[in-house]
Protein backbone atom coordinates (compact mmCIF):
# COMPACT_ATOMS: atom_id res chain seq x y z
CA UNK A 1 0.00 0.00 0.00
CA UNK A 2 1.13 3.77 -0.09
CA UNK A 3 0.58 5.04 2.82
CA UNK A 4 0.16 9.23 3.92
CA UNK A 5 1.79 9.62 7.46
CA UNK A 6 0.63 13.04 8.41
CA UNK A 7 2.07 14.52 11.53
CA UNK A 8 1.97 17.36 13.38
CA UNK A 9 5.36 16.72 15.06
CA UNK A 10 8.19 15.70 12.92
CA UNK A 11 9.40 12.22 14.60
CA UNK A 12 13.05 12.80 15.46
CA UNK A 13 15.10 13.36 17.64
CA UNK A 14 14.12 10.16 20.16
CA UNK A 15 13.88 12.42 23.08
CA UNK A 16 10.60 11.67 24.24
CA UNK A 17 7.59 8.78 24.64
CA UNK A 18 5.32 10.88 21.89
CA UNK A 19 8.14 10.89 18.99
CA UNK A 20 9.41 7.33 19.90
CA UNK A 21 5.81 5.72 19.09
CA UNK A 22 5.65 8.10 16.16
CA UNK A 23 8.99 6.95 14.84
CA UNK A 24 8.77 3.26 15.55
CA UNK A 25 5.08 2.77 14.11
CA UNK A 26 6.05 4.87 10.86
CA UNK A 27 9.04 2.69 10.47
CA UNK A 28 7.45 -0.32 11.22
CA UNK A 29 4.77 0.84 7.88
CA UNK A 30 7.72 1.35 6.60
CA UNK A 31 9.10 -2.14 6.58
CA UNK A 32 6.47 -3.30 4.05
CA UNK A 33 4.61 -0.20 3.07
CA UNK A 34 5.70 2.70 0.89
CA UNK A 35 5.49 5.43 2.85
CA UNK A 36 5.32 9.43 2.71
CA UNK A 37 5.52 11.22 5.68
CA UNK A 38 4.17 14.95 5.71
CA UNK A 39 5.24 16.66 9.16
CA UNK A 40 6.34 20.40 10.43
CA UNK A 41 10.03 21.40 10.97
CA UNK A 42 10.68 21.40 14.58
CA UNK A 43 13.74 22.41 16.28
CA UNK A 44 16.72 20.20 16.33
CA UNK A 45 15.92 19.18 13.33
CA UNK A 46 18.75 18.65 11.55
CA UNK A 47 20.12 17.23 7.69
CA UNK A 48 20.99 14.15 9.41
CA UNK A 49 17.63 13.61 11.54
CA UNK A 50 15.97 14.08 7.77
CA UNK A 51 18.43 11.77 6.08
CA UNK A 52 17.81 9.18 9.13
CA UNK A 53 14.02 8.88 8.12
CA UNK A 54 14.49 9.20 4.59
CA UNK A 55 16.40 5.89 4.76
CA UNK A 56 13.08 4.23 5.40
CA UNK A 57 10.37 6.35 4.11
CA UNK A 58 10.03 9.65 1.69
CA UNK A 59 9.88 13.21 3.76
CA UNK A 60 8.15 16.58 3.25
CA UNK A 61 8.52 19.09 5.84
CA UNK A 62 6.72 22.19 6.21
CA UNK A 63 7.36 24.97 8.19
CA UNK A 64 5.14 25.36 10.91
CA UNK A 65 2.46 28.45 11.73
CA UNK A 66 2.97 30.43 14.64
CA UNK A 67 0.60 29.43 17.73
CA UNK A 68 -1.01 32.59 17.32
CA UNK A 69 -1.81 32.10 13.51
CA UNK A 70 -3.02 28.65 14.12
CA UNK A 71 -5.31 30.36 16.97
CA UNK A 72 -6.50 32.90 13.69
CA UNK A 73 -6.65 29.90 11.23
CA UNK A 74 -8.82 27.89 13.62
CA UNK A 75 -11.26 30.66 14.28
CA UNK A 76 -11.64 31.89 10.14
CA UNK A 77 -12.62 28.09 9.40
CA UNK A 78 -15.31 28.26 12.43
CA UNK A 79 -13.94 26.08 14.86
CA UNK A 80 -12.35 28.63 17.46
CA UNK A 81 -15.42 28.47 19.76
CA UNK A 82 -16.55 24.87 19.58
CA UNK A 83 -12.84 23.42 18.75
CA UNK A 84 -10.65 22.31 21.78
CA UNK A 85 -8.01 24.49 23.18
CA UNK A 86 -5.70 20.98 23.13
CA UNK A 87 -6.48 21.18 18.61
CA UNK A 88 -6.80 24.87 18.23
CA UNK A 89 -3.15 25.53 18.99
CA UNK A 90 -1.65 23.23 16.56
CA UNK A 91 -4.46 23.51 13.44
CA UNK A 92 -1.72 24.26 10.66
CA UNK A 93 -3.05 25.66 7.73
CA UNK A 94 0.19 24.46 6.15
CA UNK A 95 0.30 21.00 7.17
CA UNK A 96 -3.47 20.25 5.76
CA UNK A 97 -2.36 21.85 2.51
CA UNK A 98 0.39 19.48 1.65
CA UNK A 99 -1.53 16.72 2.58
CA UNK A 100 -4.23 18.11 -0.02
CA UNK A 101 -0.88 18.35 -2.07
CA UNK A 102 0.21 15.12 -1.52
CA UNK A 103 -2.92 13.30 -1.88
CA UNK A 104 -3.49 14.69 -5.06
CA UNK A 105 -0.56 14.14 -6.90
CA UNK A 106 0.25 10.77 -5.68
CA UNK A 107 -1.98 7.60 -5.83
CA UNK A 108 -2.71 7.47 -1.63
CA UNK A 109 -4.13 4.03 -0.45
CA UNK A 110 -4.45 5.57 3.23
CA UNK A 111 -3.25 8.07 5.44
CA UNK A 112 -2.53 7.64 8.60
CA UNK A 113 -3.16 10.52 11.06
CA UNK A 114 -0.44 10.66 13.69
CA UNK A 115 -2.45 11.93 16.95
CA UNK A 116 -5.60 13.96 17.21
CA UNK A 117 -4.23 17.33 15.91
CA UNK A 118 -4.00 15.91 12.59
CA UNK A 119 -6.99 13.19 12.95
CA UNK A 120 -9.16 16.65 13.16
CA UNK A 121 -8.50 17.22 9.38
CA UNK A 122 -10.25 14.45 8.47
CA UNK A 123 -13.66 16.11 9.36
CA UNK A 124 -13.02 18.91 6.83
CA UNK A 125 -11.94 17.08 3.88
CA UNK A 126 -13.47 14.85 1.89
CA UNK A 127 -10.67 12.75 1.58
CA UNK A 128 -11.82 8.87 -0.61
CA UNK A 129 -8.47 7.25 1.15
CA UNK A 130 -8.48 4.61 4.20
CA UNK A 131 -8.32 6.27 7.34
CA UNK A 132 -6.56 5.27 10.47
CA UNK A 133 -6.01 7.13 13.39
CA UNK A 134 -3.01 6.36 15.89
CA UNK A 135 -4.53 7.64 19.20
CA UNK A 136 -1.75 8.20 21.93
CA UNK A 137 -3.54 8.84 24.39
CA UNK A 138 -7.45 9.65 25.21
CA UNK A 139 -7.12 13.41 25.39
CA UNK A 140 -10.61 13.97 26.43
CA UNK A 141 -9.70 11.71 29.76
CA UNK A 142 -7.11 13.46 30.39
CA UNK A 143 -8.38 16.32 30.26
CA UNK A 144 -11.44 15.09 32.94
CA UNK A 145 -8.51 14.46 35.19
CA UNK A 146 -7.14 17.46 35.33
CA UNK A 147 -10.28 18.89 36.04
CA UNK A 148 -11.15 16.42 38.97
CA UNK A 149 -7.70 17.22 40.25
CA UNK A 150 -7.48 20.67 40.27
CA UNK A 151 -7.64 23.15 43.78
CA UNK A 152 -8.73 25.86 41.30
CA UNK A 153 -12.39 26.41 40.50
CA UNK A 154 -11.28 28.73 36.88
CA UNK A 155 -8.87 25.37 36.22
CA UNK A 156 -11.55 23.05 36.77
CA UNK A 157 -14.20 24.81 34.77
CA UNK A 158 -11.47 25.55 31.93
CA UNK A 159 -11.03 21.53 31.86
CA UNK A 160 -13.65 20.89 32.25
CA UNK A 161 -14.55 22.76 28.94
CA UNK A 162 -12.24 20.98 27.61
CA UNK A 163 -12.75 17.41 28.59
CA UNK A 164 -16.20 18.24 27.22
CA UNK A 165 -15.20 19.44 23.60
CA UNK A 166 -12.21 16.70 22.99
CA UNK A 167 -14.46 13.97 23.56
CA UNK A 168 -17.40 15.69 21.26
CA UNK A 169 -14.25 15.80 18.71
CA UNK A 170 -12.77 12.90 19.76
CA UNK A 171 -16.37 10.82 18.81
CA UNK A 172 -16.87 12.46 15.40
CA UNK A 173 -13.00 11.28 14.25
CA UNK A 174 -13.01 7.43 15.44
CA UNK A 175 -17.25 7.67 13.45
CA UNK A 176 -14.81 8.72 10.10
CA UNK A 177 -12.22 6.34 10.41
CA UNK A 178 -11.62 2.78 9.52
CA UNK A 179 -9.26 1.73 12.28
CA UNK A 180 -8.45 3.42 15.56
CA UNK A 181 -5.28 2.58 17.17
CA UNK A 182 -5.00 2.78 20.90
CA UNK A 183 -2.24 1.80 23.52
CA UNK A 184 -4.51 -0.25 26.05
CA UNK A 185 -7.68 -2.05 26.36
CA UNK A 186 -9.07 0.43 29.09
CA UNK A 187 -8.06 3.41 26.15
CA UNK A 188 -9.85 0.83 23.14
CA UNK A 189 -12.92 0.64 25.64
CA UNK A 190 -13.18 4.19 26.05
CA UNK A 191 -13.17 5.26 22.80
CA UNK A 192 -15.42 2.43 21.49
CA UNK A 193 -17.84 4.13 24.24
CA UNK A 194 -17.89 7.05 22.28
CA UNK A 195 -17.84 6.26 18.87
CA UNK A 196 -20.58 2.84 19.61
CA UNK A 197 -17.86 0.06 19.22
CA UNK A 198 -17.41 -1.90 16.28
CA UNK A 199 -14.33 -3.87 15.11
CA UNK A 200 -12.07 -1.05 14.05
CA UNK A 201 -10.62 -0.42 17.62
CA UNK A 202 -6.99 -1.95 17.98
CA UNK A 203 -5.03 -2.30 20.48
CA UNK A 204 -1.58 -1.26 20.31
CA UNK A 205 0.65 -0.77 22.75
CA UNK A 206 3.41 1.66 23.10
CA UNK A 207 6.88 -0.32 23.39
CA UNK A 208 10.45 -0.80 23.71
CA UNK A 209 13.41 -1.41 22.10
CA UNK A 210 14.85 -4.41 23.91
CA UNK A 211 18.07 -4.71 21.89
CA UNK A 212 19.09 -1.18 22.38
CA UNK A 213 17.78 -0.95 26.39
CA UNK A 214 19.48 -3.85 27.57
CA UNK A 215 21.27 -4.47 31.09
CA UNK A 216 24.86 -3.92 29.60
CA UNK A 217 27.90 -5.98 31.21
CA UNK A 218 30.12 -3.36 34.29
CA UNK A 219 27.06 -1.01 34.45
CA UNK A 220 27.15 -0.45 38.20
CA UNK A 221 24.73 0.75 40.25
CA UNK A 222 24.57 3.64 42.78
CA UNK A 223 23.39 2.69 45.92
CA UNK A 224 20.66 5.34 47.19
CA UNK A 225 19.93 6.44 43.57
CA UNK A 226 16.28 7.21 42.54
CA UNK A 227 15.58 7.55 39.03
CA UNK A 228 12.75 9.49 37.41
CA UNK A 229 12.62 9.96 33.51
CA UNK A 230 10.21 12.12 31.02
CA UNK A 231 9.99 15.36 29.73
CA UNK A 232 9.14 17.64 31.89
CA UNK A 233 7.55 20.02 29.68
CA UNK A 234 5.07 17.77 30.13
CA UNK A 235 2.96 19.07 33.07
CA UNK A 236 2.16 15.41 34.50
CA UNK A 237 5.36 14.49 34.42
CA UNK A 238 6.23 18.38 36.41
CA UNK A 239 3.89 17.22 38.89
CA UNK A 240 5.14 14.07 39.58
CA UNK A 241 8.50 15.18 40.04
CA UNK A 242 7.07 18.04 42.39
CA UNK A 243 4.89 15.52 44.18
CA UNK A 244 7.79 12.82 44.29
CA UNK A 245 10.21 15.52 46.26
CA UNK A 246 7.60 17.75 48.10
CA UNK A 247 5.13 14.51 49.44
CA UNK A 248 7.25 10.69 49.08
CA UNK A 249 10.86 11.98 50.02
CA UNK A 250 10.67 13.77 53.31
CA UNK A 251 9.15 10.42 54.43
CA UNK A 252 12.28 8.26 53.65
CA UNK A 253 14.76 10.59 55.36
CA UNK A 254 16.21 7.97 57.69
CA UNK A 255 17.37 5.43 54.73
CA UNK A 256 20.53 4.52 54.66
CA UNK A 257 22.27 5.39 51.82
CA UNK A 258 20.24 8.45 51.97
CA UNK A 259 18.53 8.34 48.58
CA UNK A 260 19.99 10.29 46.07
CA UNK A 261 16.98 11.48 42.91
CA UNK A 262 17.73 11.89 39.35
CA UNK A 263 14.84 13.85 37.45
CA UNK A 264 16.07 13.12 34.03
CA UNK A 265 13.89 15.07 31.08
CA UNK A 266 14.36 18.06 28.37
CA UNK A 267 12.84 21.17 29.26
CA UNK A 268 12.42 21.43 32.88
CA UNK A 269 10.39 24.22 33.67
CA UNK A 270 11.38 26.57 36.74
CA UNK A 271 9.57 24.68 39.56
CA UNK A 272 11.71 21.51 38.70
CA UNK A 273 14.93 23.47 38.07
CA UNK A 274 14.32 24.77 41.54
CA UNK A 275 14.47 21.08 42.99
CA UNK A 276 17.92 20.95 41.98
CA UNK A 277 20.63 21.22 44.93
CA UNK A 278 23.59 18.71 43.45
CA UNK A 279 23.43 16.52 46.33
CA UNK A 280 19.74 14.63 46.98
CA UNK A 281 18.24 15.83 44.02
CA UNK A 282 20.08 16.17 40.54
CA UNK A 283 18.11 17.91 37.54
CA UNK A 284 19.50 17.20 34.49
CA UNK A 285 17.68 18.48 31.73
CA UNK A 286 17.65 17.13 28.26
CA UNK A 287 20.18 14.06 27.68
CA UNK A 288 21.36 11.98 24.58
CA UNK A 289 21.38 9.11 26.67
CA UNK A 290 19.18 7.93 29.38
CA UNK A 291 20.87 4.30 29.80
CA UNK A 292 23.41 5.37 31.93
CA UNK A 293 20.96 7.34 34.14
CA UNK A 294 19.10 3.74 34.20
CA UNK A 295 21.74 1.97 34.77
CA UNK A 296 23.05 3.51 38.03
CA UNK A 297 19.11 3.27 39.79
CA UNK A 298 18.76 1.09 42.30
CA UNK A 299 15.08 1.72 41.64
CA UNK A 300 13.37 3.69 39.08
CA UNK A 301 10.21 5.81 40.28
CA UNK A 302 6.80 6.85 38.58
CA UNK A 303 5.05 8.84 40.36
CA UNK A 304 2.52 10.34 38.05
CA UNK A 305 -0.73 11.35 39.29
CA UNK A 306 -2.23 12.78 36.03
CA UNK A 307 -2.04 12.09 31.92
CA UNK A 308 -3.42 8.97 29.71
CA UNK A 309 -1.49 6.37 27.55
CA UNK A 310 0.82 3.59 28.14
CA UNK A 311 4.22 5.42 30.13
CA UNK A 312 7.23 4.30 28.03
CA UNK A 313 9.49 5.62 31.06
CA UNK A 314 8.40 2.34 32.32
CA UNK A 315 9.13 -0.17 29.66
CA UNK A 316 12.64 1.26 29.17
CA UNK A 317 13.47 0.60 32.82
CA UNK A 318 11.56 -3.10 32.26
CA UNK A 319 13.82 -3.48 29.44
CA UNK A 320 16.88 -2.51 31.57
CA UNK A 321 16.44 -5.09 34.19
CA UNK A 322 15.27 -2.58 36.89
CA UNK A 323 13.40 -2.48 39.76
CA UNK A 324 10.15 0.01 39.62
CA UNK A 325 7.75 1.84 42.03
CA UNK A 326 4.76 3.29 40.28
CA UNK A 327 1.25 5.26 41.09
CA UNK A 328 -1.52 2.76 40.08
CA UNK A 329 -2.36 6.19 37.38
CA UNK A 330 1.79 5.48 36.34
CA UNK A 331 1.23 1.99 35.27
CA UNK A 332 -1.97 2.07 33.34
CA UNK A 333 -1.90 0.22 30.19
CA UNK A 334 0.46 -1.90 30.87
CA UNK A 335 0.00 -6.21 31.94
CA UNK A 336 2.50 -5.97 35.20
CA UNK A 337 1.66 -7.86 38.12
CA UNK A 338 1.70 -5.71 41.47
CA UNK A 339 4.51 -7.65 43.09
CA UNK A 340 5.84 -9.50 40.46
CA UNK A 341 7.17 -7.25 37.72
CA UNK A 342 6.17 -4.28 39.58
CA UNK A 343 5.18 -2.66 43.18
CA UNK A 344 2.10 -0.31 43.00
CA UNK A 345 1.26 2.03 45.11
CA UNK A 346 -1.97 4.52 45.49
CA UNK A 347 -0.78 7.43 47.65
CA UNK A 348 2.33 9.05 48.52
CA UNK A 349 2.60 6.83 51.97
CA UNK A 350 2.35 3.91 50.16
CA UNK A 351 4.34 4.65 47.19
CA UNK A 352 7.20 5.32 50.11
CA UNK A 353 6.36 2.07 52.32
CA UNK A 354 7.16 0.35 48.52
CA UNK A 355 10.42 1.83 48.59
CA UNK A 356 11.30 1.26 51.43
CA UNK A 357 9.97 -2.28 50.74
CA UNK A 358 12.50 -2.94 47.85
CA UNK A 359 15.45 -1.08 49.40
CA UNK A 360 16.28 -3.13 51.80
CA UNK A 361 15.29 -6.53 49.95
CA UNK A 362 17.97 -6.92 46.62
CA UNK A 363 16.46 -10.14 45.95
CA UNK A 364 13.09 -8.57 45.68
CA UNK A 365 14.88 -6.18 43.60
CA UNK A 366 16.77 -8.65 41.05
CA UNK A 367 13.50 -10.73 41.22
CA UNK A 368 10.99 -8.14 40.04
CA UNK A 369 13.82 -6.70 37.23
CA UNK A 370 13.97 -10.20 35.92
CA UNK A 371 10.32 -10.86 35.64
CA UNK A 372 10.21 -7.22 33.87
CA UNK A 373 12.79 -8.02 30.96
CA UNK A 374 10.99 -11.17 30.02
CA UNK A 375 7.72 -8.78 30.02
CA UNK A 376 9.12 -6.35 28.12
CA UNK A 377 10.66 -8.67 25.81
CA UNK A 378 7.89 -10.94 25.22
CA UNK A 379 4.91 -8.55 25.22
CA UNK A 380 6.30 -4.93 24.13
CA UNK A 381 9.03 -5.16 22.16
CA UNK A 382 9.01 -2.84 19.22
CA UNK A 383 8.74 -5.12 16.44
CA UNK A 384 5.97 -6.76 18.20
CA UNK A 385 3.75 -3.86 18.28
CA UNK A 386 4.67 -2.68 14.66
CA UNK A 387 3.06 -6.47 13.74
CA UNK A 388 -0.12 -5.59 15.04
CA UNK A 389 -0.34 -2.36 13.57
CA UNK A 390 0.73 -4.19 10.15
CA UNK A 391 -2.12 -6.29 10.43
CA UNK A 392 -4.29 -3.60 11.16
CA UNK A 393 -3.45 -2.69 7.24
CA UNK A 394 -3.25 -6.13 6.21
CA UNK A 395 -7.35 -6.21 6.65
CA UNK A 396 -7.50 -3.28 4.43
CA UNK A 397 -6.05 -5.10 1.75
CA UNK A 398 -7.63 -8.45 2.29
CA UNK A 399 -11.05 -6.16 1.79
CA UNK A 400 -9.82 -5.19 -1.31
CA UNK A 401 -8.94 -8.63 -2.77
CA UNK A 402 -12.60 -10.09 -1.43
CA UNK A 403 -14.29 -6.83 -3.41
CA UNK A 404 -11.95 -8.11 -6.97
CA UNK A 405 -12.80 -11.56 -5.38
Amino acid sequence: MRILFLSERFPYPLHDGGNLRSFHVLKGLASRHDVRLVAHRRPGIDADAIRTLESFCRVTIVDPPSRWRSLAASLANGGAFSQPLFLAKNWSGPLSAAADRALARESLDAIHFNHLDTACYSLARNWSQRKVFDTHNCLSAMAADLAGNSRWPWKRALYGREARRLQTWERQVCQRMDAVLTCSDEEAAAFGELAGGGDRFVVAPNGVDCRWLAPRAGAIEEPGALVFTGAMGYFPNQDAALHLCHDILPLLGDLRPAPRLYLVGKDPPAAVRALHNGTSVIVTGQVEDVRPYLERAALVVVPLRHGAGTRLKILEAFAMGKAVVSTCKGAEGIEAADGQEILLAANAEQFAAQIRRAWSDAVLRRCLGAAAIKLASQRYDWPRIQEIVLGAYDRFEQANVAVVA
